[in-house]
C-alpha cells in the first residue's frame, strides 16, 4: 500500500529515478534512497496546492485507516512517505498532525471545528496555497547574461566546495545546465573562524527590474504602548526558507572551478532567494507579511511589528499577547519559514532594531561610540552612528556643530581628519546624553503635542505627550530636525518653525494616525499675532490644521532649559520719520557709497570707501557701514535687490556657510550688528535710472554718481550733472519729461515709447533732434567708392546708412532714416545706399562734414582725442545670454550718446558687421539676440556683436579699446 503512495503522488523526477532501478517491484527503501539521488525539487514551486490539500490528505487518510500498526511504526511510515514526497521539514511536521487528528475523534485538527474529516478542510488548502505562491521576477531581457568564474586559490576552493554540498544538502541549489552564469566566492568570518558563501549579482541585478521597497523605514518604537507585554521572535534564516519562482531560478547559476581545469565546471542555480539580489529584501518582506495578514485581522487590538524577519508582539494584557504569539507561531510555519527557538525575548529588557526596550522607555543598545578618528571615513561613521540615535535622543544640531566643521575641506575619503580639543569636548557631552536620555512608550489614550524649542538660533521640535498622573509627566516620543545645511543661504525663525511644524506634522500622521492637539511657538505675543496675520511660511505650514497654537508651554524643567523666545524683528514695515540713507557700490570702481540729506543744514554728505568684491559685496559693505554709523533709526534706500532682501530676512535668523570669504564675513558682521540694535529700521528697494522726479529718485542717483566715480573730482563733477538734470520738480508734459530722461539716460526710442506711454513716433523726434543737436565735427558724408560727395551728386535724393565711431572708422551700419531707433545717436560717417532720401537732410549732411573737416584742421588730432575723453561715460548693462539663467552684469565705457555694441535688432542687417579699433583691428564679428536690460528688471531682445575674434567686446578689451 505504501509502494502504492509513492508511485502514485512521485514526482516526476522521482518516478524516473525509480524507473531507473531496472526493478519491477523496488522495495520502499530503494524507491526511496532512488529520490534522495536526485536535487530536491522546490518544494513550494512543483506540488499545486490543490494536490497538498486533498490528494495527500486523501491517501493519508486512506493508507492509515487500512492500517492497524502501532504508532510508532505509524509514524515510521507516515515519515516515509513524506519524504518520498519531497516536502520541506515543517510540511512534514503539519502533515504528522493531520495524521494524529485523522485517526482520533476528535474535530478537525486545522480549523478546531467539527463535522467534517481533515482532507476535506479548507484550511488545509489555505495553508498550502501560502507556502505556494512566491513573487515572479520581471526581466528587462531574456537573453543570457554569462559571467565567468574567476579562479580561486585551494584554501577557498576547498571551503566553496564545502560550502556548495552543504547548501545542495539542504536543497537549497540543485545541479543545472542553465546558460545563464555569475561567479560565487567565500569570505572567511573571523568571528565564529568559518567561511561564507557570496555570488557577484551585480550583472544579473542590472537586468531585473526594481520592485523597490515595501518599508522604506524603521518602525517608531515609542509607539508600542507603556506597560504593555510583548515579545520579540526572530526568524532563522529567512532567505534560504523563501523559494523563487521557478521561471526565475535557473537565471540565478553559478559554476564550481578546479585547478588547472582538472574536470569540468560543477554547475548550480539556486532554488531560494540569493543574497545579493536586487529585490530578495523585497520578496522577504512580502512574504513575512503575507504570512502575518490572518494574525493582523484577527488580533487588531494588537501591536505586530515586522521589520524584514524580526518580529515584535504586543497587546494590553499578557493573555491576549499569548493568543497572538501563538497564532503568529501557527501561521509562521505553516508558510514554510522557520523560527529560532533560541532568540525569542519573552522578558524585560527586550532588544529590537538596536534599541533596548523596558515596560516604559526606550534607549540605544550601544552608548559608547569610537573616538580614535584619523580620516574623512572615519568621521563620517562617526556622525552615521550619531545621527541614528539623534530623533529619540534628541542631539540637537548645535551640539553637532564642531563635529560638522571638521567634514569641510578635502573630499577623499582617505583625506586625514582629527577631532579638536572643542569637538573632544563636544563628543563627550554627546557620549553623557547618549547614557542619560531616553524616549518614552506612548499612551494610547493621550494627545499628543509639538513644542518649537532652541536655546541658539537654530530649531528643533519635540513630540510628546503629557500624563499628569506619573512623577515626571513628559513622555519623549520623538525629536524632529530640519536639515543641517539650508538650501537657502539665509534661514528666518518664521521659516524654520515652518519646517518643523510640516514636519512634524507629517511625521506624526505616518507613526500614529493623528494630528497634534497644540502646537507651541516660541514667540512673544506681539510677535506671534503679527505672525499669525503676516506670515506665508507659518500659514502654509498650518493649512487645515484642527488644532491650536499657544506660546504657553508646559512647565517643565527640560523645556524650559532648551526654550528661547523669538522677538518681532526690529525692521518696519512703513518708512519711519527719520533721515533716509542711500546706498549704491561698483565691481568696477570698488567704491562703497553712503550718502544722505543732513536734516539740519539740508546738505548732502556722503561715506566712500574701498571694498573689493563684486558689486553685491560692495554695496553689502555699504550697508554695514550705514548700520555702524547710525544706530538711530533710519529709512535705507537701496537700488540692488538682492541687497535688500538680505536686509529684510537676515535678522535672528540662521547663516549658511558660503564658500565666498568675502560674502560670508559681511554677512556676519551684518548679522552680529542687528542681534545688538534696538532701534528700528525702515529697507525699500528703489529702480535705477527710472529717469522719475523727486528725492528718492535724486538720492539714488547722487549714490550712483559717487559709486561709478573714478575719482573724487569725477565723482563731484557726475554729481553736479545728475542733480541738474533731475531738479525740476514740476515738468509740463510726459514730452518734456522724456526728453530729460533721454538727456541723462539716451534711451532709444523704444524704451522711451515703453517708459513714458508716448507714441514712437514722438520718441524718434527725441532721438533725431539729439542726433541733429550734437557738434557738427561729427558728420562725414563719403560716397558708395569712399570718394567725397559732389556738390551736383548732393542734390540728388538719397537714402543713406549711419556709421557709428570716434574714429571715423565703421562699427556697424544702420539706416538713417531709422536712427532714432536705435541705441546709438552720434553719427561720424555713412555711406550711400540705392534709395531715396530727402535732399533738406543731405544738404544738412554735407554742411556737417564740411565744418566737421574744418574743425579737425584747427584743433588737430590730439584736441580730438582730449574732447573724446571727455565725452565717455560709464554705463551698466545686464547681458542674458541664449541658453543660460543668470544674467551677466557688465560694465561698459561708452561715448556720450553711444551704448556702442546694443541696437535694436528690428534695424541691424542679418549679414557680418565689421568692427575696427577692437584689440588691434578690424574684424569679422557676427550678431547674437539676447536679453538685455539696464535695470535687471525690465528686458528687452537687443542684437549684441559678439565673435571668435572679440570674446570680450563688453568686458575689459572693450574698455581697453576706448570703447
Amino acid at each position: 500500500m505504501v509502494r502504492d503512495i509513492i508511485e502514485n503522488n512521485a514526482s516526476p523526477e522521482c518516478k524516473r529515478a525509480i524507473k531507473a532501478l531496472g526493478k519491477e517491484r523496488p522495495t520502499v527503501p530503494e524507491m526511496i534512497e532512488a529520490c534522495n539521488q536526485i536535487g530536491s525539487p522546490q518544494h513550494v514551486a512543483t506540488i499545486q496546492a490543490n494536490e497538498l490539500g486533498k490528494t495527500i490528505g486523501e491517501k493519508i487518510e486512506r493508507a492509515l485507516t487500512a492500517q492497524a500498526a502501532q504508532a510508532e511504526t505509524r509514524d515510521q511510515k507516515l515519515t516515509e512517505i513524506l519524504a518520498a514526497l519531497h516536502l520541506n521539514s515543517q510540511q512534514q511536521d503539519n502533515t504528522m498532525a493531520v495524521m494524529q487528528a485523522t485517526v482520533t475523534s476528535g474535530p478537525c485538527y486545522f480549523c478546531k471545528r467539527a463535522g467534517h474529516i481533515v482532507r476535506n478542510c479548507p484550511d488545509i488548502k489555505r495553508g498550502a496555497t501560502k507556502a505556494l505562491s512566491t513573487l515572479k521576477l520581471t526581466w528587462k531581457t531574456d537573453t543570457p547574461v554569462w559571467v565567468d568564474q574567476w579562479p580561486l586559490p585551494d584554501n577557498k576552493l576547498s571551503a566553496l566546495k564545502d560550502l556548495v554540498a552543504e547548501q545542495l544538502q539542504k536543497g537549497h541549489i540543485k545541479p543545472t545546465n542553465s546558460p545563464w552564469n555569475s561567479p560565487v566566492f567565500v569570505i572567511h568570518k573571523k568571528t565564529s573562524n568559518t567561511w561564507r558563501l557570496l555570488q557577484d549579482l551585480r550583472k544579473i541585478n542590472a537586468v531585473i527590474e526594481n520592485m523597490g521597497p515595501l518599508q522604506p523605514g524603521l518602525p517608531n518604537l515609542s509607539m508600542i504602548p507603556r506597560d504593555w507585554p510583548l515579545v520579540i521572535i526572530d526568524l532563522k534564516d529567512c532567505f534560504f526558507n523563501i523559494p523563487l519562482h521557478p521561471d526565475d531560478a535557473p537565471r540565478f547559476a553559478f559554476s564550481v572551478p578546479s585547478t588547472n581545469l582538472q574536470e569540468p565546471l560543477q554547475r548550480y542555480h539556486w532554488l531560494v532567494l540569493p543574497q545579493g539580489m536586487i529585490n530578495s529584501l523585497t520578496i522577504c518582506q512580502y512574504f513575512v507579511a503575507r504570512a502575518l495578514s490572518p494574525v493582523r485581522e484577527q488580533f487588531p487590538q494588537s501591536v505586530i511589528l515586522h521589520y524584514m524577519d524580526d518580529l515584535l508582539i504586543a497587546a494590553p494584557t499578557r493573555k491576549q499577547m499569548e493568543m497572538t504569539r501563538n497564532c503568529v507561531v501557527a501561521e509562521i510555519k505553516k508558510s514554510g519559514l522557520v523560527i529560532s527557538e533560541s532568540k525569542i525575548q519573552e522578558t524585560a529588557p527586550w532588544k529590537y532594531l538596536g534599541w533596548k526596550l523596558t515596560e516604559q522607555s526606550i534607549t540605544p543598545q550601544k552608548i559608547q561610540i569610537r573616538t580614535d578618528v584619523h580620516t574623512l571615513q572615519d568621521l563620517q561613521q562617526l556622525l552615521g552612528e550619531i545621527n541614528w540615535v539623534r530623533p529619540v535622543l534628541g542631539i540637537t544640531a548645535d551640539e553637532l556643530a564642531l563635529l560638522f566643521d571638521l567634514l569641510k575641506g578635502d573630499n577623499d575619503i582617505r583625506s586625514p581628519r582629527s577631532l579638536t580639543p572643542e569637538a573632544h569636548k563636544a563628543l563627550e557631552e554627546i557620549t553623557n546624553a547618549l547614557q542619560s536620555r531616553q524616549a518614552h512608550r506612548c499612551v494610547p489614550d493621550k494627545p499628543f503635542f509639538l513644542a518649537i524649542l532652541g536655546e541658539k538660533l537654530r530649531l528643533c521640535g519635540l513630540i510628546f505627550q503629557w500624563d499628569s498622573y506619573h512623577k515626571d509627566p513628559l513622555l519623549i516620543i520623538e525629536w524632529v530636525f530640519i536639515s543641517y545645511r539650508s538650501p537657502k543661504t539665509i534661514l528666518t525663525p518664521l521659516e524654520m518653525m515652518s519646517q518643523i511644524i510640516i514636519k512634524g506634522r507629517a511625521r506624526l500622521l505616518s507613526i500614529a494616525g493623528r494630528e497634534f492637539a497644540i502646537i507651541y511657538l516660541p514667540m512673544k505675543k506681539t510677535y506671534f499675532d503679527w505672525a499669525m496675520q503676516k506670515s506665508e511660511d507659518l500659514l502654509y505650514a498650518l493649512l487645515d490644521f484642527p488644532g491650536t497654537c499657544s506660546i504657553h508651554y508646559p512647565a517643565h524643567k527640560m523645556i524650559k532649559a532648551k526654550l528661547c523666545y523669538k522677538e518681532k524683528p526690529l525692521i518696519s514695515e512703513e518708512p519711519l520719520d527719520a533721515v533716509t540713507i542711500f546706498t549704491d557700490g561698483s565691481g568696477r570702481t570698488h567704491n562703497s557709497v553712503i550718502t544722505w540729506q543732513n536734516k539740519n543744514t539740508k546738505t548732502w554728505e556722503q561715506d566712500v570707501q574701498k571694498v573689493e568684491g563684486s558689486p553685491q559685496i560692495v554695496e553689502l559693505a555699504a550697508v554695514v557701514r550705514a548700520f555702524q554709523l547710525f544706530p538711530e533709526p533710519f529709512n535705507l534706500i537701496t537700488d540692488s535687490a538682492y541687497v535688500a532682501n538680505v536686509i529684510k530676512r537676515i535678522e535672528g535668523s540662521v547663516l549658511k556657510d558660503v564658500n565666498n570669504d568675502k560674502l560670508c564675513l559681511w554677512l556676519t558682521c551684518l548679522c552680529q550688528i542687528l542681534s545688538h540694535r534696538t532701534n528700528p529700521y525702515f529697507i525699500s528697494h528703489i529702480r535705477a535710472h527710472s529717469g522719475l522726479p523727486g528725492f528718492m529718485t535724486e538720492g539714488n542717483a547722487r549714490a550712483d554718481a559717487l559709486a561709478s566715480a573714478a575719482s573724487d573730482e569725477e565723482g563731484a563733477a557726475s554729481i553736479e550733472n545728475s542733480t541738474s538734470v533731475l531738479a525740476a520738480t514740476t515738468l509740463p508734459n510726459t514730452v518734456e519729461q522724456a526728453k530729460l530722461s533721454h538727456a541723462f539716460f539716451h534711451q532709444n526710442a523704444q524704451a522711451i515709447k515703453r517708459d513714458f506711454h508716448i507714441t514712437l513716433e514722438q520718441a524718434q523726434n527725441i532721438c533725431v533732434q539729439k542726433v541733429m543737436s550734437k557738434t557738427v565735427s561729427s558728420v562725414l558724408v563719403v560716397n558708395k567708392n569712399g570718394g567725397d560727395v559732389g556738390k551736383e551728386e548732393a542734390k540728388k535724393p538719397y537714402k543713406y546708412d549711419c556709421l557709428y565711431s570716434e574714429n571715423e572708422k565703421p562699427v556697424t551700419e544702420i539706416e538713417l532714416k531709422q536712427v532714432a531707433s536705435a541705441s546709438h545717436d552720434r553719427v561720424t560717417s555713412y555711406y550711400r545706399s540705392e534709395d531715396d532720401m530727402s535732399d533738406s537732410l543731405e544738404g544738412t549732411s554735407t554742411m556737417y562734414a564740411q565744418e566737421r573737416n574744418n574743425n579737425q584742421c584747427q584743433r588737430g588730432p590730439a584736441s580730438s582725442q582730449e574732447e573724446a575723453r571727455k565725452n565717455r561715460v560709464f554705463w551698466t548693462v545686464w547681458i542674458q545670454w541664449p541658453g543660460t539663467t543668470e544674467p551677466q552684469k557688465y560694465e561698459a565705457l561708452v561715448d556720450t550718446g553711444a551704448q556702442c555694441t546694443l541696437m535694436p535688432s528690428g534695424h541691424v542687417g542679418t549679414e557680418l558687421i565689421s568692427i575696427a579699433g577692437v584689440m588691434g583691428g578690424s574684424q569679422q564679428l557676427t550678431l547674437l539676440e539676447a536679453e538685455v536690460s539696464l535695470t535687471r528688471k525690465e528686458w528687452q531682445k537687443h542684437t549684441v556683436v559678439t565673435g571668435p575674434e572679440a570674446p570680450s567686446i563688453l568686458g575689459i578689451d572693450f574698455l581697453q579699446n576706448g570703447y
